[in-house]
């Protein structure tokens, strides 16, 4: 974090696992014909912004910017535009999915059924880090408003057909930045049940 500004190896995040330690398909993704977008927080404007990927190896750095975090990643800058990961704008793009006239959507939550998202305890940092980005700053303050909202608005899609969400049985009690491998195994393998639990009732709400 001191030496680059990215608490996260971008380096090897980016470049050294999909390019060598474990290559990703880009032409496979490539060729796919299913559209595929990415959620960016536009710092200057304060609001989401949904990219769509079709050079997965091209666009790499789209990607990077839907993942970075604020305080812990530099701002990634992409055609003259400065973003940070898309959570910070709209962390559950469903009105997006919806509007974009998609009639049964998959939603893949990161907190049990339950979880009320507190105000972060980073917002002070936030507002001293990005004080050039006043819009960013006022939607990172509201940010738990916004997700709560969106929480509420995904579970009444759900009741009326038009969403099927899938989350945690049980409350997720390791950080963002967990280094315990065996704890993130632990997680792992937890999703992987809580998926395929789901499995059969989602074949058969896609039919």
């Amino acid at each position: 974090l001191l030496k680059t500004g990215d608490w996260f190896n971008i380096d090897f995040s980016y470049n050294q696992i999909p390019n060598r330690l474990d290559p990703a398909d880009y032409d496979a993704f490539n060729e796919n014909k299913t559209d595929f977008y990415c959620v960016v927080s536009n710092v200057e404007t304060g609001k989401a912004e949904y990219i769509k990927i079709t050079d997965l190896r091209k666009q790499m750095d789209r990607l990077r910017a839907s993942a970075s975090l604020p305080l812990l990643s530099n701002i990634v800058v992409v055609d003259g535009k400065k973003y940070l990961d898309g959570g910070s704008c709209d962390s559950i793009p469903l009105k997006k999915s919806i509007s974009d006239g998609h009639s049964k959507n998959l939603v893949i939550l990161t907190q049990h059924r339950g979880f009320v998202k507190k105000p972060s305890a980073n917002r002070y940092a936030c507002r001293v880090m990005y004080n050039k980005y006043p819009n960013y700053v006022k939607a990172m303050n509201n940010r738990h408003l916004m997700y709560n909202r969106q929480l509420k608005y995904t579970y009444e899609m759900e009741r009326l057909g038009k969403a099927f969400v899938i989350q945690p049985q049980k409350p997720v009690e390791i950080s963002r930045l967990e280094k315990n491998p065996a704890r993130l195994m632990e997680l792992y393998h937890r999703g992987k049940v809580d998926a395929a639990k789901n499995f059969e009732n989602l074949m058969e709400y896609l039919k």
